[in-house]
């Protein structure tokens, strides 16, 4: 395990079901928000013995997708009926 993980053992546990449900409902936000996959999935291994700095950490993640709501990814139509055309490749 890295260090940094077990530098928070000896900080103030925290409501482990608040915990839970910010991190739910991240992961939840993933699915159309994917800047902010990588951090929620760190947090996510604190679910089990969250600890004040992780409460802290989810909170900064939710501020960020409340300042980031207009971001986003435009899809513009590509013929004049006003159909839009979307295609996806993959291997």
């Amino acid at each position: 395990m890295l260090s940094w993980m077990n530098e928070c053992s000896n900080e103030e546990r925290v409501e482990p079901i608040e915990f839970k449900q910010i991190i739910g409902s991240l992961r939840y936000l993933c699915n159309s928000r994917l800047d902010t996959c990588f951090a929620v999935s760190i947090m996510s291994r604190f679910m089990n013995d969250p600890r004040k700095s992780h409460l802290t950490a989810a909170k900064r993640i939710l501020r960020y997708v409340k300042g980031t709501l207009k971001f986003g990814l435009m899809f513009p139509t590509s013929n004049k009926e006003g159909e839009a055309n979307l295609e996806g490749y993959s291997n």
